[in-house]
């Protein structure tokens, strides 16, 4: 027996030292990155926690900005991949929608079953009898570079028939600010630097408050437009039906209400006015519709369809039930007439 544990130990020895010896030469010729080498920097994936369920009432502050915001919880529920749901998608389907963009595409204070994104698919559905799944993959904050890393990250391996993008607002606001997509916001930049970068404040503009805002329009236009080509270029180049929508608001030549002075008490402190403001709204919007005539890609422009009231709308851009209702309706006949397959 001794004689046959001494035969054992040798054994489990030798089977050791190889191990060790495979291990050492994979970290030299396989593993070129020890654990101690790799960087602990990521890219920012602004989404919804996976699995995700709560309910959200409007604060004080969002109601002093608005005219017809109803203060009651509003449920959000988000399923394993990030998306904000209504209803378990379609098992299988026949037609798959993806909406991006920031919170006026969320609709967080907007009853589950009538924001917009759910809503067209089930207006689409009544309409062809086909089975329609859409994917709400909004977040409030985002912008085209946030939905565009979406779109590469999450979007493209599910193989969306469309992608429908909406952006303006939060666009024009960061690249007045941080002058660029990629900065070192604690909130909106497109790296995570645990070590080297900003901590997560809440007010995420509490670097420049006080601090006069200076750009030049035409660089500002032009790195939007940028941003919207390369949407378009992804999604074709992956075989997915790319849609630019602009985005509805109550900008108007006329200061009326509290709608409009709270964006003009936002601005006092950045020192820029409402009509610098409203400029940089109705530019970008047309800016979405120069890029989706030089692309011949559908173009939605809700900014053209949707009145400037608060029959629609419950701040300067973001839709309460009868906004989201317009919208729906709209967004479905465009996608309908456009893309003459649907419901084939």
């Amino acid at each position: 027996m001794r004689v046959r544990n001494k035969k054992v130990t040798g054994w489990l020895l030798s089977v050791g030292i190889f191990a060790i010896g495979a291990g050492i030469i994979y970290q030299m010729f396989v593993n070129d990155s020890p654990n101690e080498a790799i960087s602990k920097r990521s890219i920012r994936l602004r989404e919804w926690r996976p699995n995700w369920s709560a309910s959200y009432t409007p604060q004080l502050e969002q109601l002093d900005h608005s005219d017809a915001l109803v203060q009651k919880a509003y449920p959000v529920r988000i399923d394993s991949e990030g998306f904000m749901v209504y209803k378990p998608v379609h098992t299988p389907t026949d037609y798959s929608l993806v909406f991006l963009g920031g919170s006026t595409t969320e609709c967080l204070y907007v009853e589950d079953s009538l924001r917009f994104p759910y809503l067209t698919a089930q207006m689409l559905e009544n309409q062809t009898g086909k089975i329609f799944n859409s994917y709400n993959g909004a977040m409030g904050g985002n912008n085209s570079m946030h939905s565009i890393n979406l779109l590469l990250n999450k979007v493209i391996p599910m193989q969306p028939h469309v992608v429908i993008m909406m952006h303006n607002v939060n666009d024009w606001n960061v690249l007045i600010k941080e002058k660029d997509y990629w900065n070192n916001n604690p909130s909106k930049s497109m790296i995570i630097d645990p070590h080297g970068g900003k901590k997560t404040e809440k007010d995420e503009w509490k670097h420049i408050r006080g601090k006069k805002v200076e750009y030049e329009l035409s660089e500002v236009i032009e790195k939007f437009k940028q941003a919207q080509h390369l949407f378009i270029d992804i999604c074709q180049r992956y075989e997915i039906e790319p849609v630019l929508m602009t985005q509805a608001s109550r900008f108007t030549d006329q200061i009326e209400d509290k709608i409009h002075h709270g964006i003009i008490n936002h601005g006092k402190d950045l020192g820029f006015t409402y009509q610098v403001a409203k400029t940089l709204q109705d530019t970008f919007n047309m800016t979405i519709r120069t890029v989706a005539r030089e692309r011949s890609v559908l173009l939605i422009d809700l900014d053209a369809h949707i009145p400037k009231t608060s029959d629609y709308m419950y701040d300067i851009v973001h839709f309460h039930k009868g906004g989201t209702k317009a919208a729906a309706e709209f967004i479905a006949a465009a996608l309908k007439k456009h893309f003459q397959w649907l419901g084939k």
